[in-house]
C-alpha cells in the first residue's frame, strides 16, 4: 500500500511540474490592474478608437488612476484589444453591437 502511495505522489508531482510550466509565470502587474484594464478597454470601445489615440486615452486614464508603469499597461492594454471578441466583453460595460461597431471601424 504505501508504495502505491509513493507512486500516486510522484505521480502528482510531475504533473503537477508540467501544468505549472505550461501556464508560465504569474504575471502580478497583469492581475493586479485587471479591473483598470477593463475600464480603458471599455471606454476605447465605446469611444471607438484605434492607434494613436486609443493610447493617449490608455496613457491618459493611468495618470488619473494613479498607474505608475504607463508603458506596461499601455502594452497590455494594446494586445488585449487586439484580440478582443465578443466572448470576451464581461465586465468591459459594452455590448456585442459596440464590440462590432468598433471592430468594423478598425482601419
Amino acid at each position: 500500500m504505501l508504495e502505491l502511495f509513493t507512486w500516486a505522489y510522484s505521480r502528482s508531482c510531475e504533473q503537477y511540474g508540467v501544468v505549472k510550466k505550461s501556464l508560465g509565470e504569474i504575471d502580478a502587474f497583469h492581475i493586479q490592474y485587471r479591473q483598470q484594464r477593463k475600464a480603458a478597454m471599455g471606454q476605447i470601445v465605446k469611444q471607438g478608437l484605434h492607434g494613436s489615440t486609443a493610447e493617449e486615452l490608455i496613457e491618459s486614464y493611468c495618470q488619473e488612476q494613479g498607474i505608475k508603469n504607463i508603458d506596461k499597461f499601455t502594452a497590455m492594454t494594446l494586445a488585449d484589444l487586439s484580440t478582443l471578441h465578443a466572448g470576451a466583453i464581461i465586465g468591459l460595460g459594452i455590448t456585442e453591437a459596440q464590440l462590432e461597431a468598433w471592430l468594423s471601424s478598425k482601419p
